[in-house]
């Protein structure tokens, strides 16, 4: 590990560990229930410490896993990388499939009955918005694994045709 990722590494493991005690401190000093009340405007600090450590930690330990398997003569995208992006891929399936359904079958929507575009519109606001990037931050960190992804496999092909 060269000693620019080592230091990165404490950083971002510090900031995670920052938003842990911060939030043990909350729940067993302050006797918060762990709900939204929680994330008030004083903890939303290291909350966002907390999403800014993941997402700086995600690709680092991907490139140095990497590194790593190039040094030992192995390709860099190994297939559970590649596994793993197709099984990211199944969400946005889901959502697709589901947005047809209310698209073709109707999607009642405030005492509305919508149809079409309109339905396909609503819902996917209503699944990514509402479901996924507030109460369970799943579909943003797929996004960000399939970004990363594809970064590593273009960089993988454009050092092949390079040597």
């Amino acid at each position: 590990m060269k000693k620019r990722e080592k230091i990165l590494t404490a950083i971002f493991v510090t900031g995670i560990l920052a938003f842990v005690i911060a939030l043990l401190y909350r729940v067993f000093f302050e006797h918060v229930i762990l709900d939204y009340i929680v994330f008030n405007d004083p903890f939303l600090i290291f909350c966002g410490i907390l999403i800014v450590s993941v997402l700086g930690i995600i690709p680092l330990l991907l490139n140095i896993r990497m590194r790593k398997r190039r040094e030992r003569g192995m390709d860099t995208i190994s297939k559970l990388y590649t596994t793993s992006f197709a099984v990211s891929l199944f969400p946005y399936i889901l959502i697709i499939l589901d947005c047809t359904a209310k698209a073709v079958f109707g999607y009642i929507s405030f005492g509305r009955i919508l149809y079409g575009l309109e339905a396909i519109q609503n819902r996917l606001l209503f699944i990514w918005f509402y479901g996924y990037c507030c109460i369970f931050p799943i579909l943003p960190l797929l996004a960000y694994w399939q970004f990363i992804y594809i970064i590593s496999l273009i960089r993988t092909k454009v050092a092949t045709k390079r040597s």
